[in-house]
């Protein structure tokens, strides 16, 4: 119990909500950024070719 009250003392306002997890939700944003950026790209492709025509 005295570990979690020191957890929670450390963590910034910004950073609770990752407090006492095991990093799945920083895992889930990274793939999500990466989709992003992948369909982001996909579509600057697909516009450059258009342009092109």
């Amino acid at each position: 119990m005295n570990d979690e009250s020191k957890k929670e003392e450390s963590c910034s306002s910004e950073e609770c909500e990752w407090c006492g997890t095991t990093g799945d939700i920083k895992k889930n944003n990274r793939y999500y950024w990466g989709a992003v950026i992948l369909i982001v790209i996909f579509l600057i492709i697909v516009y450059i070719l258009a342009v092109n025509k």
